[in-house]
């Protein structure tokens, strides 16, 4: 895992999907991948857990 710049919104161009996979709602972005302004063909899979499915408090987010 490793830290990247997002934009500070969700472009229009991303895919955004909300489901429940066994182990508990998901919330997952593709958002395409930035690099000095210019697109390359690569996306980043965001994906948000709730904390209390994972061991955390309840109605936290977990950026996986």
């Amino acid at each position: 895992m490793r830290e990247i710049q997002l934009p500070n919104r969700i472009p229009e161009e991303a895919n955004i999907e909300a489901y429940f996979d066994g182990t508990g709602p998901v919330l997952e972005i593709m958002v395409p991948k930035l690099r000095g302004g210019v697109e390359e063909e690569h996306e980043v899979r965001v994906c948000l857990r709730p904390q209390h499915h994972l061991g955390g408090g309840a109605g936290e987010l977990k950026l996986t």
